[in-house]
């Protein structure tokens, strides 16, 4: 799961930093427009979420809440980084309402990428 967030972060922040809808500052590492620290927080914070959501018994509206509260921390988190210079937007992107959406499908994903590797056909595929 920290894998595959790792990943997805890193094509959106690519392709997001190519296209001009943002620019992050103030980092002493970058892996081509990706900072490191975003790396491995997308790494660990990918893992932590596989922990989050293996011990629950989930339905859609308790996937949905999740999401959302999730989606709002990470928009949280993004305006604090623009408010501090860490950060910045540009080309008509917003945190609100364009991160936030980005969160949801990114959580969404991270959601079906569990259930899949969960189900039975993932079993068969992966032994």
């Amino acid at each position: 799961m920290g894998l595959s967030l790792t990943f997805f972060d890193f094509a959106v922040e690519n392709l997001g930093a190519q296209f001009g809808y943002w620019l992050t500052l103030n980092s002493n590492f970058f892996l081509l427009a990706v900072p490191m620290e975003i790396v491995l927080t997308c790494l660990f914070g990918g893992a932590a979420f596989f922990l989050f959501i293996s011990n629950f018994n989930w339905t859609l509206k308790k996937i949905l809440l999740s999401t959302v509260l999730w989606s709002m921390g990470g928009t949280a988190g993004e305006l604090y980084l623009t408010m501090v210079g860490f950060m910045r937007y540009e080309n008509g992107w917003m945190s609100i309402p364009h991160a936030i959406v980005s969160y949801v499908v990114a959580w969404l994903l991270l959601h079906g990428f569990y259930h899949f590797l969960n189900s039975p056909f993932a079993e068969n595929i992966l032994g």
